[in-house]
């Protein structure tokens, strides 16, 4: 063999023959070793330091200019070569403490299985034992090794390309749905921001209508008081006659205000479970997948659906009221609650009762005044009433379970005589 050809068979068995340098080993070596031993940045930094390399040189300039140095004792072989054994000192160690070719021979399948090439193939190449039939198998292998990753670095570059392809189409996609979510939800907070200001507007005439009402009573009064001292006083026809057209007129002028109070509370009412109804579906909508799921499993698996029926509860203990609105809602219902007169307003019952499509009446925390009330409306107006002595959760379950079912079978036009067959005393 040539200076750059590997040593014979009988001379790399010997135990004193000495390790080969790289460019003493076989030519076809060069490639392989530089190729798969060496990064691109690496092969360029040591190029550099004994030649000029430019922008313009690409990957494969440099691989054939390192590979073409290494036939010949070169400056940049030696660097190379000098780098090989720093590089890979490790495996170097731990080969050369093999002395036979069937020994190497099962590192380098060993080596070839864990996917690790770089070290043992020079570890092998440079090793004083390596035969030809060592070098040629080892170098089969790798040249093997590379036409593979070569393939799959084409099939993988052809699914990167389809992939980014697919995650172009996706994030338009996204960004679409993002928008359209964003306009609904945009709307729906405008809508309920315009039903808060006409709520407030409501409440603030009620406040006043109702004012303007307590003076006109407080009035009416007055003219009573006086209508009865001046009648004490035997005060002349037309005395009489004025005072008694003033009373009427003022009672007039109250019954207009008490109706149109009346009328406002009503509205008031219906635009509070509008307000309501769009509050839910925003929180409904801006709720996390897992929150939803959640909600779901409140409503009993064999609940019936209230369709829309506006449910009165009227008393009940303060801190199950959100419980009675959940279990309501739930069911596609709308809820509206009046405490029975221990903090409300009495006189707002009436306004509610009218805006009730049924009535749920929990008799243990209410005044006398509003048991009455909602028993003689509801009688009057065939409304849905159910009257609750406990006021506990699973009553209040159990009957709206009951008039769940009892709406369910019934059609629009028969609504207002479902309170007769199905009101308790």
């Amino acid at each position: 063999m040539s200076g750059r050809s590997i040593m014979s068979t009988d001379l790399m068995s010997s135990a004193s023959s000495r390790r080969p340098r790289l460019w003493e080993l076989n030519q076809k070596c060069h490639c392989p070793v530089i190729g798969v031993c060496f990064g691109m940045d690496e092969i360029r930094k040591l190029v550099g330091k004994v030649m000029n390399v430019s922008t313009q040189h690409n990957d494969f300039d440099i691989h054939v200019t390192a590979v073409c140095a290494c036939e010949t004792r070169t400056r940049l072989s030696s660097l190379l070569h000098k780098e090989l054994e720093r590089k890979y000192k490790l495996y170097i160690q731990r080969y050369n403490k093999v002395k036979d070719v069937a020994g190497l021979l099962a590192l380098w399948r060993e080596a070839m299985n864990m996917g690790d090439i770089a070290g043992p193939m020079w570890a092998i190449f440079s090793h004083a034992c390596c035969t030809e039939q060592l070098l040629n198998t080892v170098y089969g292998d790798v040249h093997m090794l590379q036409h593979q990753v070569g393939a799959g670095h084409r099939v993988e570059q052809q699914a990167h390309l389809r992939l980014v392809q697919e995650n172009a189409i996706l994030s338009r996609e996204l960004a679409d749905i993002q928008n359209r979510f964003t306009q609904y939800r945009d709307e729906r907070v405008l809508e309920v921001a315009t039903l808060n200001e006409q709520l407030t507007a409501f409440k603030n005439d009620m406040i006043f209508h109702e004012n303007l009402a307590k003076r006109h009573n407080n009035e009416v009064d007055h003219l009573r008081e006086m209508l009865a001292d001046m009648l004490a006083d035997v005060a002349s026809p037309e005395d009489n006659l004025r005072l008694v057209n003033s009373l009427r007129n003022a009672e007039s002028e109250n019954l207009v205000l008490k109706t149109k109070l009346d009328e406002l509370e009503m509205r008031l009412v219906e635009t509070e479970a509008a307000n309501h109804l769009l509050e839910t579906e925003l929180a409904h909508k801006l709720m996390p997948e897992n929150e939803k799921q959640v909600s779901k499993e409140i409503i009993p698996i064999n609940a019936v659906p209230l369709n829309g029926c506006t449910v009165l509860c009227v008393g009940g203990m303060g801190n199950a009221t959100p419980r009675y609105r959940k279990l309501v809602e739930n069911r596609g219902g709308v809820f509206i609650h009046h405490d029975g007169g221990i903090e409300e307003n009495i006189n707002r019952l009436k306004s509610v009762l009218a805006a009730a499509d049924a009535v749920i009446c929990q008799t243990g925390c209410i005044s006398h005044n509003a048991y009455w009330r909602v028993k003689e409306q509801c009688k009057r107006t065939g409304k849905a009433c159910s009257f609750v002595a406990n006021p506990s959760l699973n009553s209040f379950l159990q009957v709206l379970d009951e008039l769940a079912t009892q709406r369910s079978g019934l059609a629009d036009a028969e609504c207002a005589s479902l309170g007769t067959s199905w009101q308790a005393n």
